[in-house]
């Protein structure tokens, strides 16, 4: 189109070229005599015409150089994507967010992670490849600049640098109500399965009774990973909705589900990892923490302990000196 365009130019250009001006010159080209056109040019003095031609013939190359900058700079100035090792990354529609973004993008890579940073801390994702494209939401619990790299899997547990961009979040949110890694309060089938199971409740205790029975009565231990723990293999699928989605999952996996489950019905709930010292029940353990306002307190619950021994952990003594928290998330 643009080729075309400017052919039509060029070809006007030539015929005001070869034609002369006759409102500039009314006397036609075959009347002017050579003793005057010399006598024209030896007093330094151009014929009319060619004044004429000489500004027709600046104004269509300017008009030729807008075109050109018009059709041109758009299509090599501005891309909407970022692209590096493999991995095309969606730019973001803005540099300010409120509480949370979405990622997209392709790759020809078999796996890939997100890893963001800020907020005093950094965080991997996993990402989950759909015919090589991806859409993940990650949320900011805290104001401030994030950067978010693709990272590209190597071998074994190695990683290199894909794309990435910085951003900043204007937004607080509260860390306990808002979707985190593993725990996917935001997805479907996760916020589906907890309005189902919690439908006939009306109080926070009750939702969170409810949470904890369905968990404990549909999830079974994976001994399996466990025994991988053991070996010192933790290159496995975690968090709620792979939990939800296997009914299989080890103490982290039922923590992940039940706060995940809780947090979409607007419930506070954390996920407590630490260790257990309770007789025979030794070493590493994660459980829950789940805020019930018609109280205003946090109440206890191990899932865990309560689908395995058949006991009941719900609201235990938060004085139990058997557990002891490293870090809740």
């Amino acid at each position: 189109m643009l080729a075309n365009l400017l052919k039509q130019i060029w070809d006007k250009l030539i015929i005001l070229v070869r034609q002369p001006n006759e409102k500039a010159n009314p006397a036609k080209a075959g009347d002017a005599k050579p003793t005057d056109l010399r006598q024209k040019c030896y007093d330094g003095r151009a014929p009319k015409g060619g004044i004429f031609m000489k500004k027709c013939f600046v104004s269509i190359l300017m008009a030729i150089s807008i075109i050109v900058n018009l059709s041109i700079i758009p299509v090599f100035a501005y891309s909407t994507s970022y692209i590096k090792n493999g991995v095309k990354l969606d730019k973001p529609g803005k540099s300010r967010v409120e509480g949370y973004i979405r990622i997209s993008g392709s790759t020809d890579n078999n796996k890939i992670k997100l890893l963001v940073s800020g907020g005093d801390k950094q965080v991997w994702y996993d990402v989950k490849l759909n015919n090589g494209e991806f859409d993940e939401e990650i949320w900011f619990d805290k104001k401030g600049k994030y950067t978010i790299k693709v990272m590209v899997h190597e071998y074994d547990r190695k990683y290199s640098y894909g794309p990435g961009f910085t951003l900043e979040n204007t937004e607080e949110s509260d860390e306990y109500l808002i979707p985190a890694k593993h725990i996917e309060s935001n997805d479907a089938v996760i916020i589906d399965t907890a309005r189902e199971i919690t439908k006939a409740c009306s109080s926070d205790l009750e939702k969170a009774r409810a949470i904890y029975d369905w968990v404990t009565d549909n999830i079974r231990f994976d001994y399996n990973k466990l025994e991988m723990h053991k070996r010192g293999q933790y290159d496995n699928k975690y968090g709620a909705l792979n939990t939800i989605k296997t009914r299989r999952g080890v103490c982290y996996d039922y923590a992940t589900l039940a706060a995940a489950l809780s947090r979409s019905l607007g419930l506070r709930a954390k996920v407590a990892e630490g260790d257990l010292n309770k007789g025979p029940l030794k070493g590493l353990h994660a459980w829950n923490e789940i805020y019930i306002e018609e109280s205003g307190s946090w109440i206890r619950i191990d899932t865990t302990l309560g689908a395995t021994t058949g006991e009941d952990y719900f609201d235990f003594e938060n004085n139990d000196e058997s557990y002891v928290a490293f870090e809740f998330k």
